[in-house]
Order: C-alpha cells, then sequence, then structure tokens
C-alpha cells in the first residue's frame, strides 16, 4: 500500500472542502442571498439615515448662524438706538429664526442654543413669562449644558422685570438655587 505524502493530503483537503462549500451553497443559495439582501438594505437604510441627519444639522447650523446675525444686530441696536421698531423687528425675526431652529431639529447642542437665544429675544421682547417657560425647557431638556445655569439666572431677570411681589420672590428662590450651583456658574461667568 501506497503511502499518502503531505501534500496529496492538503490537496485532497483543498478538494473536500471546496465539494463541501459548492454543495452547501447549492442547497442553500436561496438563505445566502436573502441574508445579502438584508445586509445590502441594513447598509443602504443606515447611509440614508447617516445622509438626512447630517443635512438636517447642516440645515439647522445655517438657520442658527443666521439667527445669531439677527440677535447679533439686535443687541447692537438696543445699545445704540434704544428700544425702537427696528430693534423689536429685529428681535422678532431673529426670534423666528431660533424658532425655525428647534422645529428642524439637529444636533443637541444647536437646539440647545437656538432655544436660549430665542428665550433671550422673548425677554427682550418684554414676553416675561415666554421666556421664563423656554428657559424652564432648556433646564429639563439639557440639564448639563452650559445653557442651563445661564438658563436660571435668566429666568430670575425675568421674574425681576415683571415686578410684582411674587415674582421678585420667584427670583431669589432662582438666584439661591443659582449660587447653590456657584462653582460651575462662577467658573463659566469667568469667560465672558
Amino acid at each position: 500500500m501506497a503511502r499518502i505524502t503531505k501534500k496529496q493530503l492538503k490537496e485532497d483537503t483543498l478538494i473536500s472542502t471546496t465539494a463541501e462549500f459548492s454543495i452547501f451553497v447549492s442547497e442553500h443559495w436561496r438563505g445566502i442571498l436573502a441574508v445579502i439582501a438584508v445586509i445590502i438594505v441594513v447598509v443602504g437604510a443606515s447611509l440614508l439615515y447617516y445622509s438626512y441627519i447630517t443635512s438636517r444639522n447642516e440645515k439647522a447650523a445655517q438657520i442658527l448662524s443666521e439667527a445669531r446675525t439677527l440677535f447679533a444686530e439686535a443687541e447692537s441696536g438696543l445699545e445704540s438706538d434704544g428700544r425702537v421698531d427696528s430693534t423689536i423687528e429685529k428681535y422678532e425675526n431673529a426670534r423666528a429664526k431660533f424658532r425655525q431652529v428647534i422645529k428642524k431639529g439637529g444636533h443637541p447642542y444647536t437646539v440647545g442654543e437656538a432655544l436660549f437665544y430665542s428665550a433671550k429675544c422673548s425677554y427682550q421682547l418684554g414676553k416675561y413669562d415666554e421666556s421664563i417657560s423656554d428657559f424652564r425647557e432648556i433646564m429639563k431638556k439639557y440639564p448639563k449644558s452650559v445653557f442651563a445655569l445661564y438658563a436660571r439666572e435668566e429666568i430670575g431677570r425675568s421674574y425681576e422685570q415683571i415686578g410684582d411681589d411674587e415674582s421678585l420672590r420667584k427670583a431669589i428662590a432662582e438666584y439661591d438655587e443659582l449660587s447653590r450651583s456657584s462653582d460651575d456658574y462662577i467658573s463659566l461667568r469667568a469667560f465672558i
């Protein structure tokens, strides 16, 4: 009887593995195609979703940039001209743009910033209840953001502007709460 060499054994293993693979494929070709189709669908859906999110974020960032410009113009107008019709109109236009960003959605930081500056516009327009509501929403949705600390201060300022006894008590309560988180707040204020 002839001895089988290692080379012949390797060739035989390759031939038998290839034959087994061929038999497996021929028996399960529909399942294999289904798995490939599912993979293609999942990858395609992921790419579409990523594209959608990226596009939405870019549009929101563009609108936010326009809104910031309007807000800066309104702030500048308020400093130089006071509360005149053109300044009020700029705050209203900026607020509308910030609201557009909030509705469009986008990155949480972008939406948080838009909500914060929308509330600031409401404050400057004398809509203090609206500004308080928006600042509270920031604190609820983005409690760990930089905007949450500033929102608490702005809520206190809004209550001050309302000016009745109950509102002034609420302003003091907001400032007291802010003083409890003073290390974070003072650190942030140092950069302004």
